[in-house]
């Protein structure tokens, strides 16, 4: 019986910690007005490579060519495209106008199959 309590004190003060304290940042955030996250930049795929289109600041961007792109990885939340073994773009799932199968498929076919990991 004593062990049956230890137990239900013992989960059940952490999950009741953790509620409270994911409630009280969600209070914050309220209070102060902070804005919810926005796009920072756009990346257009086409058959020659990606334009990557800064959301912030007006600014000339060219294409990426396929061929000089490093590789892209493929995880269950996101995509991510490097243009240089040092820079990738994020494309979480969900956010672009065509299906995620179908944006892992055009950079697949884009890059090649030797430069595209899943």
């Amino acid at each position: 019986m004593i062990a049956a309590v230890l137990l239900a004190v013992g989960l059940g003060l952490p999950i009741v910690y953790i509620g409270m304290f994911l409630s009280s940042v969600n209070m914050q955030a309220s209070r102060w007005k902070l804005e919810k996250g926005r796009n920072v930049y756009t990346v257009q795929l086409t058959e020659e490579g990606f334009r990557v289109i800064n959301d912030r600041k007006q600014e000339n961007t060219g294409v990426v060519p396929w061929e000089k792109a490093a590789q892209a990885f493929r995880r269950k939340d996101c995509i991510y495209l490097y243009a240089t073994p040092a820079k990738a773009f994020l494309l979480p799932n969900g956010q672009a106008d065509a299906p995620d199968d179908a944006v892992w498929a055009c950079i697949r076919k884009g890059l090649g199959a030797g430069k595209c990991k899943e």
